[in-house]
Parts: C-alpha cells; structure tokens; sequence
C-alpha cells in the first residue's frame, strides 16, 4: 500500500474514533510497542472524566493524527495507543451521564 493511502487511512480512523470518544465511550484492542495485546474502555467526553482531567480540544497547536491520547476508564488515568496497532474500536454508550 502506499504511504498516501495509509496516510488517508489513519487520518479517517483517527477522526472517526475521536467522533466516538467525545460522544462516550469507545472499546478499543490495540497492540503496544512491546507487542502485547491491550484493551481499554476510554472516553474524552468530559461528562465522563473528573472535572479536574478536562481536555480543552480547541488549542491552536499541530495535532499528531497518529497518535490518540483519551481517558482510561478503568485505570482512572490518561493513556495513549497508535492509530496504526488499532485491531478494532467500536462505540459501546453514549456518555450524557
């Protein structure tokens, strides 16, 4: 494939998962740097996250498309994971809590 295309591919799996992050909650399978397998329940809905983990998304600074930093619902902390190791994301609920 060429790097354009993948380039087009990530950039619509990274919009279309952070549709789905601000909109509630999202279960995604991805594989770390180390190789592993991990799987997380994440949001960037801020009815979801304490107040005091708020992300301001209207920053004026470049966005890195490859990369996509949200709320571990579970850990109760910030992670990341690379649009590229996504297997699957899916939307599981809206998050008007």
């Amino acid at each position: 494939m060429n790097s354009d295309k993948k380039s087009k591919e990530i950039e619509y799996m990274y919009e279309d998962i952070m549709k789905d992050l601000h909109d509630g909650v999202v279960r995604v399978t991805f594989t770390k740097k180390d190789g592993t397998e991990r799987k997380m329940k994440c949001t960037l809905n801020e009815n979801m996250m304490p107040q005091f983990e708020t992300v301001k998304t209207n920053q004026a600074k470049d966005v890195n498309k490859e990369v996509i930093k949200c709320w571990d619902l579970e850990k109760e902390a910030w992670r990341s994971f690379r649009v590229d190791s996504v297997k699957i994301a899916f939307f599981e609920a809206y998050g008007d809590k």
